[in-house]
């Protein structure tokens, strides 16, 4: 039988990026060792596309990835990982989108703006200056992550029961809030983990004789639904927030934070599988 392949998709700030530098040092060994091993590393996160485009070449990671929060899939034209016949040219990417643009999401934002004002500042009223100072982005990162498609983050400054009861009132509206490392972020009923599923679909159709073990790594609560389409799950621990909990039959908790804690459940990984 031939051995399985690994593909493995990977929440990005807190996880593979520290939270508080964004540093992935303490990674590069094992995202070196994966290359090696022809495993496919699909970046999952609730950035968009500007600043995870320019990540991928630093990470050593060239076949595509996953953007805000689900909303759409790139993968590099030249990847030759997955069936592309659903994916639509954009410059050297292709892209499968599964909501409507953010410009919708704010359109239906402002039917329960009013019900909770003062309670939240909406990344689109920011100055760069305003985001890079909250996320520790230099400036030219802080435009990047200003330039959204898909999804609204959102600076919750209220409590958490009015963040629930918030949460509700959009869903009535059709919008889908989750909260993130730092931000609760609007947008469509899309997640990280329809994405990874439909893109497994798309790999698998490509490798039909190949066998695959998925791997999803994350730290926050927009993570839970890869964590459930995979087959090894993997918690990272944040320095900020406690664990999320989760069922699942193949689960790892690392001890250490960020990258260093991502490293240290992949090479446990890599043990196993090799």
């Amino acid at each position: 039988m031939a051995k399985s392949r690994l593909v493995i998709f990977t929440d990005l700030d807190g996880t593979l990026l520290d939270h508080d530098s964004y540093d992935f040092r303490p990674a590069s060994a094992v995202l070196h060792r994966l290359r090696q091993l022809d495993a496919i590393v699909i970046p999952t996160s609730s950035k968009t596309r500007f600043e995870i485009e320019p990540l991928m070449a630093d990470l050593g990671i060239h076949a595509g990835f996953i953007c805000e929060n689900g909303a759409a899939i790139y993968l590099f034209d030249d990847a030759q990982i997955a069936n592309t016949a659903e994916f639509e040219p954009d410059g050297h990417l292709l892209r499968r989108s599964f909501c409507q643009p953010r410009k919708y999401w704010l359109q239906q934002l402002k039917v329960v703006a009013a019900e909770f004002d003062g309670l939240y500042r909406q990344f689109s009223q920011m100055s760069l200056t305003e985001i890079a100072k909250l996320t520790g982005l230099s400036p030219v990162q802080a435009l990047r992550a200003a330039q959204r498609e898909y999804t609204e983050p959102l600076l919750w400054l209220g409590s958490a029961a009015q963040a629930q009861e918030f949460i509700a009132c959009l869903a009535v509206q059709g919008i889908q809030g989750v909260f993130g490392g730092r931000f609760l972020t609007i947008g469509g009923q899309h997640s990280k983990g329809q994405a990874m599923a439909w893109l497994q679909q798309q790999i698998q159709a490509a490798f039909p004789h190949q066998q695959f073990t998925s791997v999803a790594l994350g730290d926050g609560q927009n993570d839970i639904s890869m964590l459930r389409q995979a087959d090894i799950a993997v918690r990272i621990k944040n320095p900020h927030n406690p664990l999320f909990d989760i069922e699942h039959p193949n689960l790892l908790t690392s001890t250490f934070t960020g990258p260093q804690g991502w490293a240290e459940c992949m090479q446990q990984i890599l043990a196993t599988e090799e």
